[in-house]
């Protein structure tokens, strides 16, 4: 209590004689923020934020880190590149919400103008066009510096920005910057274009070269009427196509050499009287070529005979 008292005396006798200050051994203690505690692994805390999308969370554990006296560069660097990235998103986000803005305010500008035009003593709806009038001037400002800090990396808000700027106002350099992104968004579709053909195109060669290979594996096996079929309708697709071309004609050379053979051979058990056996044989090459009239007449004319035989064997 004495010790209080003492202290109260010291403090108002230094008030009263105009002291600066108190001799420094009387000092009191210092009021003021506690010193900021240590963060533990920024660097490591602040990517596994990044990790979950919270990039914000990074940013102020880093700042934190540094205020409490991280000498590390690494997580300087990593601070000032996310706040980098931070500031230029929350600019983004500002310049979408603009145009939002803008895009309302086109919508209510018509109607208060005709409703001035209709009253136009009415001093409170005039005070609210010209309030409109200039809220929209002040937004071309805000959407001119909206073109020129996005033309390099958001070129489609940029142009869309600088849209809007000239509907309102016309500017030479703003018009110089628009006719420019507009001509790289074209060279830009036209590269897309020929990047999309290119991949179609791999795309087609890929599957042409699949079934070329299944041709192959079809004539090997000397499933010829598959393999004609499949390398038919691949030669309809890529008629220059020279492999497939010289498949098929693989394919129809050795068709027609089994065709002969099995001509032949109906042929000769025709002759023999063996008429059913001829069909069969000529059946089987038809399964080959399909489109063999030959082969049609041939099976029709035994038929003929089968069938007449038939009848004479009932008839008895």
């Amino acid at each position: 209590m004495k010790k209080s008292k003492t202290w109260t005396a010291l403090i108002m006798t230094a008030a009263l004689s105009g002291c600066a200050s108190l001799p420094p051994e009387l000092k009191l203690p210092q009021l003021g923020e506690p010193e900021p505690k240590k963060v533990e692994k920024p660097l490591k805390t602040a990517n596994q934020l990044l990790k979950k999308g919270e990039l914000g969370e990074a940013v102020a554990l880093l700042e934190k880190a540094i205020m409490a006296g991280e000498k590390d560069k690494a997580v300087v660097r990593l601070h000032n590149k996310l706040s980098a990235i931070q500031t230029r998103r929350e600019e983004q986000l500002e310049d979408q919400l603009l145009l939002q803005q803008y895009d309302a305010l086109q919508k209510q500008l018509p109607l208060i103008t005709k409703l001035a035009e209709n009253r136009p003593r009415d001093a409170h709806l005039h005070s609210k066009l010209l309030d409109a009038q200039s809220e929209q001037e002040q937004q071309h400002l805000y959407l001119t510096r909206c073109g020129w800090r996005e033309w390099r990396h958001q070129p489609k808000l940029a142009t869309r920005c600088l849209t809007v700027a000239l509907s309102i106002k016309e500017d030479e350099d703003d018009r110089r910057l628009l006719k420019l992104l507009n001509s790289r968004s074209s060279k830009a579709v036209k590269r897309a274009r020929k990047i999309k053909k290119s991949q179609r195109a791999a795309i087609s060669k890929k599957a042409s070269t699949n079934k070329l290979k299944q041709a192959q594996v079809l004539f090997e096996k000397n499933e010829l009427s598959k393999a004609k079929m499949l390398l038919q309708k691949l030669l309809q697709k890529e008629p220059k196509n020279s492999a497939v071309r010289e498949l098929l004609q693989l394919v129809q050379k050795e068709l027609q050499i089994h065709l002969k053979n099995l001509f032949k051979t109906g042929d000769r058990l025709y002759s023999q009287g063996e008429v059913a056996g001829a069909i069969a044989v000529w059946e089987a090459a038809q399964k080959l070529d399909p489109n063999d009239d030959r082969v049609v007449v041939k099976i029709e004319r035994a038929q003929r005979i089968l069938d007449n035989l038939e009848q004479l064997r009932k008839s008895r």
